[in-house]
């Protein structure tokens, strides 16, 4: 019962490291394997950024917002979550209301 006790402590413990470890890399989308960094990745898309800087003076906290762009489709209008100018089946919301 020990040993049982002792590897399971063990796996548990190598699974937190491996836990953060993952959350340290960061893949490329198109290709599973490829690691990117973070700090220069470009989005294959273009989105619409507005980012406030933070200013201790008068308080000000740092703001981002990040605009999509409007698909029409069938006279209806649709967020281009994806920013690819084509409606797909998880932005049309016609098909998750009921």
């Amino acid at each position: 019962m020990k040993k049982l006790s002792l590897i399971l402590a063990v796996v548990m413990l190598m699974s937190c490291f491996g836990a953060a470890f993952a959350e340290q890399q960061y893949f490329n989308g198109n290709t599973s394997t490829e690691l990117i960094d973070p700090t220069t990745f470009t989005k294959p898309y273009e989105v619409n950024e507005v980012i406030v800087e933070a200013d201790e003076t008068t308080g000000q906290v740092r703001l981002e917002a990040h605009i999509k762009g409007i698909i029409e489709a069938d006279g209806l209008k649709f967020k281009d979550l994806n920013g690819n100018g084509e409606l797909d089946t998880y932005e049309d919301w016609r098909l998750t209301s009921e």
